[in-house]
């Protein structure tokens, strides 16, 4: 602490010094000595919370343990919550490479899968020093004698009477009584007499997932502390009403009462890239999911798109771990794997945001946004873009298609309101001058039509770039906690103020982002913290490396050779990659100028320094969706960072009137075979 305040105290009299109108050689000299040892104690600052990033990431070291035959993923943490227990002993750095492994290098432990994950999610959910034994009377006695053989047997309570039964529609639940009466605030209280015995189940004649609902949101009441208990969605008021209301004052002496909002929140966070290269997408998408998920949103409500390539990928030197800041957290753990890999579509992005539940059977997850006339829904995409379009991992979703989703979803009462926050180059031009102003949808873009969006943090141990300028800008406000205190005007106008980089621009209801807070959309934690001005400044002081997205691979390779042996093998290799990549680059845009020149040839008045020099408005969709799709059939992938880069110029062709397949046969010729990169 000593050292932010020392380092806010440097900044503070430079500001100072540069405030005056005019300044002596001797206080020019003071400025430069002030900045030095500023820039000094910075560095210093990173070295420390690098270090305590280490020892953090230590502690929270992902373990792969197969279980009797069965793989389980847990992290060091957990496992060593009991500090003095056999369990905890085991995997000690000094005592876990004495541990069996089998052939794929996973920990064996030689016990019932069932019972140790049934001690697993009590290491993971409960901060108590209490285990309860599996209601399965078979169980009982395996629990019993593998917590003799982990040092935990102290620790087993055997009451029955700290249990709860509950046959929901025939499916039975067993829960620790513990679950259903921790709150005791205005909003929600519940009482259960714990000494007396359950002689039989709760029956309750409902749906099943409404319970499940309910419990997962009572596991998290400790974090979240919630002001209101929320429904699945809204269409389904009526039966969770019901389902609390059969809850109450029955023979097993259990009563509550909950107050309940109409208003579910749902959100579909997308990330459409993939590689290495694009960490920092999945990265953002991992870190918005904590907000929500922390927020009170519950993991039913949240749908993820994600390829899922990074937290095991060969080029991670933290195996399942996933960071959006250079000093950050593990964002990755917990986060819904919902739709992964050749998954990850516009056409399931789509089907998903519509609700349509047929269409995504047997498909990932199958979640769907639930909502009806009474919910909110938030919307998060990041990845590359271009004019009129955003990318996915193998194809591209275009702005007519999104913002036809829209008007069907309000059409059809899909929301009450809804935001959309969109990370792209020119992701301005998926909704400027076609999103309507009333139709109940706030947006905001992390550039406008014409530019592009930029990454950032830099972070030398990965070789790659942790997150996106808009995407950490508005992520780091909501961090701090303020979201009920802040509307999404405040929210777009601290991103816009902290993305210096590009144009942060919002679009659609203006009113609605500031008539409304961000916990209407992102959650609501009660909690409030106060902004911290010296860490936005370091945050910013972090950012001096934006890159431009098109040229981010360029920047990492680049970097990589920078920072590798003089005269090395791996130097050697990466230049060779490098100059591949520069080589790869120009030939895409080669051949894009082949194809505006073939065009203008056959049919225009028009100049081709008036095509590749000034960018026209994009309003022909119809052709551009057309001409484009060619391209990608017949040329190369249009995902490809430096083909999005310049698809502007083929828009242009649309815009001064050339037919489609004018442009098609201009195509045709200049791309004889199609092409394929490494990207």
């Amino acid at each position: 602490m000593w050292c932010l305040q020392r380092i806010f105290i440097l900044f503070a009299m430079i500001q100072l010094y540069l405030c005056k109108s005019s300044a002596t050689l001797d206080e020019l000299t003071s400025i430069s000595s002030l900045y030095q040892k500023a820039a000094s104690e910075i560095a210093q600052l990173e070295n420390d919370l690098e270090n305590d990033q280490e020892r953090s990431i230590e502690n929270l070291d992902v373990i792969s343990l197969n279980v009797g035959g069965q793989i389980i993923m847990t992290t060091r943490q957990t496992l060593t919550r009991i500090s003095q227990s056999t369990l905890a002993l085991m995997f000690k750095d000094q005592w876990q490479s004495r541990l069996p492994t089998d052939r794929n290098g996973n920990i064996f432990l030689d016990y019932n899968p069932i019972v140790f994950r049934h001690l697993l999610d009590q290491l993971q959910l409960s901060d108590t020093k209490e285990f309860y034994p599996p209601l399965e009377s078979s169980l009982v006695e395996p629990f019993k004698k593998m917590l003799r053989k982990l040092g935990l047997y102290e620790f087993i309570n055997l009451s029955e009477k700290n249990t709860v039964r509950i046959n929901m529609g025939g499916q039975i639940f067993t829960h620790q009584r513990t679950t259903f009466t921790q709150m005791s605030n205005a909003t929600f209280h519940m009482t259960a007499l714990p000494f007396q015995r359950i002689d039989s189940d709760i029956f309750i004649d409902s749906d099943p997932k409404l319970l499940q609902h309910l419990i997962e949101q009572l596991r998290e009441v400790t974090i979240r502390n919630p002001s209101y208990l929320k429904i699945p969605s809204s269409k389904e008021t009526s039966s969770f009403k019901k389902m609390l209301s059969d809850l109450n004052v029955n023979r097993n002496s259990i009563l509550l009462c909950v107050g309940i909002t109409n208003a579910a929140n749902w959100a579909l966070l997308v990330a459409g890239s993939n590689g290495w290269f694009n960490y920092r997408h999945q990265a953002d998408v991992c870190h918005a999911y904590q907000i929500l998920h922390n927020n009170g949103i519950p993991d039913s409500n949240i749908v993820v798109m994600m390829f899922d390539d990074l937290a095991q990928s060969s080029a991670n030197p933290t195996k399942g771990i996933i960071i959006n800041h250079p000093h950050g957290h593990d964002v990755y753990h917990g986060v819904p794997k919902d739709y992964t890999g050749a998954t990850v579509t516009p056409e399931n992005f789509i089907n998903i945001l519509l609700g349509n539940k047929t269409a995504m059977q047997g498909i990932g997850s199958g979640k769907v946004i639930e909502s009806g006339p009474d919910d909110n829904v938030f919307v998060y995409f990041t990845d590359h873009g271009a004019i009129g379009l955003v990318a996915f991992p193998s194809s591209v979703l275009y702005a007519t298609d999104l913002n036809t989703t829209i008007a069907k979803m309000y059409t059809a009462k899909k929301y009450k309101q809804m935001v959309i926050y969109i990370e792209a180059c020119e992701s301005g031009s998926m909704l400027e001058n076609i999103l309507p102003n009333n139709i109940n949808v706030y947006a905001t873009t992390a550039s406008n039509a014409e530019e592009s969006s930029y990454a950032c943090y830099l972070d030398n141990k990965r070789a790659t770039y942790l997150g996106d300028c808009y995407s950490v800008a508005w992520m780091e406000n909501s961090d701090e906690k303020k979201s009920s205190k802040e509307t999404l005007y405040d929210q777009y106008l601290i991103t816009k103020r902290k993305t210096h980089e590009s144009h942060v621009m919002q679009y659609g209801d203006l009113e609605l982002g500031k008539s409304h807070n961000i916990d209407e959309f992102q959650g609501n934690k009660t909690q409030s913290s106060k902004e911290s001005i010296l860490l936005n400044h370091y945050n910013s002081w972090l950012k001096r490396d934006a890159v431009l997205m098109e040229n981010v691979r360029i920047s990492i390779l680049s970097h990589r050779v920078a920072t590798s042996k003089e005269n090395s093998i791996e130097r050697q290799q990466l230049e060779k990659q490098l100059a591949q990549t520069l080589h790869d680059k120009q030939i895409i845009e080669n051949h894009l100028e082949q194809i505006v020149l073939l065009s203008l040839s056959i049919n225009s008045i028009h100049s081709f320094e008036e095509m590749t020099q000034k960018r026209m408005k994009l309003t022909q969709h119809i052709c551009y969706k057309s001409v484009t799709q060619h391209v990608h059939k017949k040329c190369f992938d249009l995902q490809n960072e430096f083909v999005l880069h310049k698809l502007w110029t083929i828009a242009n062709l649309c815009e001064i009137g050339l037919k489609d397949f004018t442009i098609k046969h201009a195509i045709d010729q200049a791309c004889p075979n199609r092409l394929h990169f490494d990207y």
